[in-house]
């Protein structure tokens, strides 16, 4: 049987593990969008503040559509968030829009990881792009070659993006959050 082939037994945990991620993030977010900071920045505040704080005043921040689309391209230094985490005065919010400024710091002192995200970064999201059409279109004209060359530009999309989880801000991250809290940007409740 051809579905038996080592390709779709490899498939199955790479889509069973990004369908489980992307869960947990959207839950995540959800539980704590109903959660206010004291301060009642919003998201597009508390990134301005700490990049002030950082000396980057120079980094544009811009509203873009969708949920969870935030990122930063360090091309343009435009740091973009979706209307959710823009606008919102939420420990989500706050919290989204102050990862995504770490990105901005990470850039600003050549963080060696990020510069090796950037290269990789283009691959993976063509993979991620391409992946599904390829699949489908061998599906459709009964052309397994396709099929497989979809699957594996998949999988390698998907651990690209693994990798790239990798990267993410650790040094320096205590840091943003005792600036975050001494600021009493994300400040739980009113004591």
């Amino acid at each position: 049987m051809y579905f038996g082939d080592m390709t779709y037994m490899l498939l199955l945990p790479v889509l069973i593990f990004a369908g489980w991620a992307q869960m947990k993030v959207s839950s995540t977010f959800a539980q704590f969008a109903r959660v206010p900071t004291r301060s009642r920045y919003t998201g597009e505040q508390a990134a301005r503040h700490v990049l002030n704080a950082e000396g980057l005043h120079h980094v544009a921040i811009e509203q873009i559509p969708g949920r969870l689309s935030d990122h930063y391209d360090p091309r343009g230094q435009v740091w973009s968030l979706s209307p959710e985490v823009y606008n919102g005065d939420s420990l989500a919010a706050v919290g989204v829009a102050c990862h995504e400024v770490g990105h901005a710091i990470q850039h600003a002192h050549s963080y060696f990881p990020l510069q090796i995200r950037q290269f990789i970064f283009p691959v993976a999201q063509f993979g991620s792009f391409a992946a599904w059409p390829l699949f489908f279109l061998g599906f459709l004209f009964s052309s397994f070659s396709l099929m497989d060359l979809g699957i594996a530009v998949f999988t390698v999309a998907a651990l690209f993006q693994i990798a790239l989880c990798q990267y993410k801000p650790v040094v320096g991250f205590r840091h943003h959050l005792q600036a975050l809290v001494f600021n009493r940007i994300s400040s739980i409740g009113n004591k």
